[in-house]
């Protein structure tokens, strides 16, 4: 987010002025007014937040905080006890909202005044820019969701007060310090914008915000149909949001970007190929363990259904290259007992995404294998550095090497066939030299093989980390084998170190660390401020280079797994048993994986 704009007294006054001669701002009726945008459609805290609970002096969070408004219309905004997103929350006026409707219920003009009243107080103790917590009160996203809650309360009648307020959020939204960025906090900004321009016919506002939403979803949304939020778990909000946007636009007679509509049904597929065979979008990013939501007719019906109703996407792997991910599964149907993977590569880490590139998850017949550590949610900063940080995911880390942020990670190839998929991907975060991953899907079996090739300036220690799911219960068989048994124990997975050239490996080569807590390892978060210790299987090599060959098998609880590595010409090949089942592998030096059969 851009930094609070602060401005000085002299500018104050010369905008306060400005204001009072905004067109549309005098002190007349609403039905002389244009009659444009009206209430937004839902608002998760009027339910929390009856009206006379509010009348009687209380807000509640999302968070769950008990927040004492008083009753006069004078209220206390420091509010220094909450946390910064949950004074974002409470200064966007959203509570608010629930006085306006039950004006219209109740037509009592008490409830009409103390609404106003409250608006003039946060007027008065947050003026454009300042304020007890500027930085928490003046953000794009919650100054643009505050002003359209300010022209929902301008529908029940001109207020001057309440519109002067309006007109100057929409000066600060308009102005360029404060644009958020290409994200979905965009969307709520620029909503502002149009709130105000309708309410208060300001075309150069209306036309500034039609601008910003031509502009803004050609980003957010790309042209294969992935968000650019780098966390598919808010995928059904942007779309929700844009569909407010679609709505709001028409109802202020402004030109609705063609792009919205083509764009829109393609974000509810990208949802579907990031939904799990349990009905839950894998946790990438800042992605809680829910489902992607149900729109009807569409790819999102289908999975939330377990494919019972709706249109399962064609073919059964994707790549989205722009925005960095690859998806697969064995089949759409059955969908609950099937197979899914992801991989994760692209642009650098930003908006909410984590340090998650070349990290991989696996479901297998139905059940979730290799997880990401999930989202806890935005208020506890050491829990949320940790699961954004490498450690947190399914990936190669090279510690004693200094790890370079927001790096970008390309697809250097891709082979996909119907039986099995291979990927390869590359960056230099680690000291600046080459990590190069390769993952092989092996979908006919419901298993990956994953090559690591890394160096590092000194001799040191490179890692493979493998999160499973919490409850899993992990044994060390050997050097080169960990086996995971699942927690309600249908499914067992063995992770297996492949010897190639003969190597051997050492002491401690394979070992598992649950809910360690200096420094963070082994832990989960399926939700907003859940936490939950999980085990982490850790292979590990030491050297100047390395390159590390690991596969993942799921099977039956019992089944008998093992692994013979040969010499075959320019390449080695890798013959996997699982009970009766033979796989062949081949692995050429220069990092290809295939199925030989």
């Amino acid at each position: 987010m851009s930094p609070t704009t602060v401005l000085r007294p002299v500018l104050c006054l010369v905008l306060a002025a400005a204001l009072l001669a905004v067109p549309g701002v005098g002190d007349v009726p609403a039905e002389a007014a244009r009659e444009s945008f009206t209430c937004l459609p839902t608002n998760g805290m009027v339910k929390p937040n009856p009206p006379a609970q509010v009348m009687g002096g209380t807000v509640v969070l999302p968070y769950g905080e008990r927040v004492n408004i008083g009753t006069t219309g004078d209220v206390n905004w420091a509010q220094s006890q909450l946390r910064s997103e949950s004074h974002r929350f409470f200064t966007s006026l959203r509570w608010l909202e629930t006085l306006v409707r039950e004006y219209r219920r109740t037509n009592d003009p008490a409830i009409l005044a103390r609404a106003r009243a409250i608006v003039r107080d946060f007027d008065r103790d947050n003026p454009v820019g300042r304020g007890p917590r500027p930085v928490d009160t003046w953000t794009a996203m919650y100054t643009g969701q505050r002003a359209t809650v300010l022209a929902c309360l301008d529908t029940l009648g001109r207020d001057a007060g309440v519109a002067n307020v309006l007109a100057g959020h929409a000066s600060w939204l308009t102005d360029p310090a404060n644009d958020p960025g290409d994200w979905n906090q965009a969307i709520d900004a620029s909503l502002g914008v149009l709130a105000a321009g309708c309410r208060l016919d300001r075309a150069d506002w209306r036309r500034s915000a039609t601008d910003r939403f031509s502009r803004l979803i050609e980003v957010n949304i790309d042209a294969e149909g992935a968000i650019n939020e780098q966390a598919p778990g808010y995928a059904r909000f942007v779309h929700d949001r844009w569909g407010v946007v679609t709505d709001k636009l028409r109802e202020c007679r402004q030109p609705v970007p063609t792009a919205i509509a083509v764009r829109r049904p393609l974000l509810l597929e990208f949802a579907a190929w990031a939904t799990l065979p349990d009905g839950n979008m894998v946790q990438i990013g800042d992605t809680y363990q829910t489902p992607p939501g149900n729109v009807p007719g569409t790819a999102t019906e289908f999975v939330t259904t377990a494919g019972a109703r709706g249109v399962a996407p064609r073919g059964t792997s994707r790549i989205y290259r722009e925005s960095g991910y690859a998806f697969g599964r064995n089949t759409w149907s059955p969908f609950a007992t099937g197979m899914h993977y992801s991989l994760r590569f692209g642009p650098g880490m930003n908006f909410h995404g984590h340090e998650d590139h070349q990290s991989v998850t696996l479901s297998a017949f139905g059940r979730p294998v290799l997880v990401d550590s999930g989202h806890v949610g935005y208020t506890e900063p050491q829990q949320r550095a940790h699961l954004r940080a490498p450690e947190a995911h399914n990936l190669l880390i090279v510690p004693g090497e200094a790890f370079r942020a927001r790096r970008p990670t390309t697809l250097v190839r891709a082979e996909q066939r119907a039986a099995w998929q291979f990927y390869e991907v590359r960056d230099d975060a680690y000291g600046g030299r080459t990590r190069t991953r390769g993952v092989l899907a092996d979908t006919a079996r419901q298993s990956l093989l994953v090559q690591d090739r890394a160096s590092r300036a000194r001799s040191g220690p490179f890692q493979q980390l493998w999160h499973l799911p919490r409850g899993s219960r992990v044994e060390i068989t050997s050097r080169s084998r960990a086996i995971a048994r699942d927690p309600n124990g249908r499914l067992e997975t063995h992770i297996l170190q492949i010897p190639l050239a003969g190597e051997t490996f050492a002491a401690g080569a394979t070992s598992v660390v649950t809910g360690q807590r200096t420094p963070l390892l082994g832990w989960v978060a399926p939700a907003v401020d859940t936490w939950h210790p999980a085990p982490v299987v850790r292979t590990t090599r030491s050297g100047t280079s390395v390159r590390m060959v690991t596969a993942i098998v799921p099977v039956t609880p019992g089944t008998r797994v093992s692994s013979t590595v040969s010499r075959s010409g320019q390449h080695w090949e890798v013959r996997i048993t699982a009970g009766a089942s033979v796989r062949r592998y081949g692995i050429s030096s220069g990092g290809g994986m295939w199925v030989v059969g």
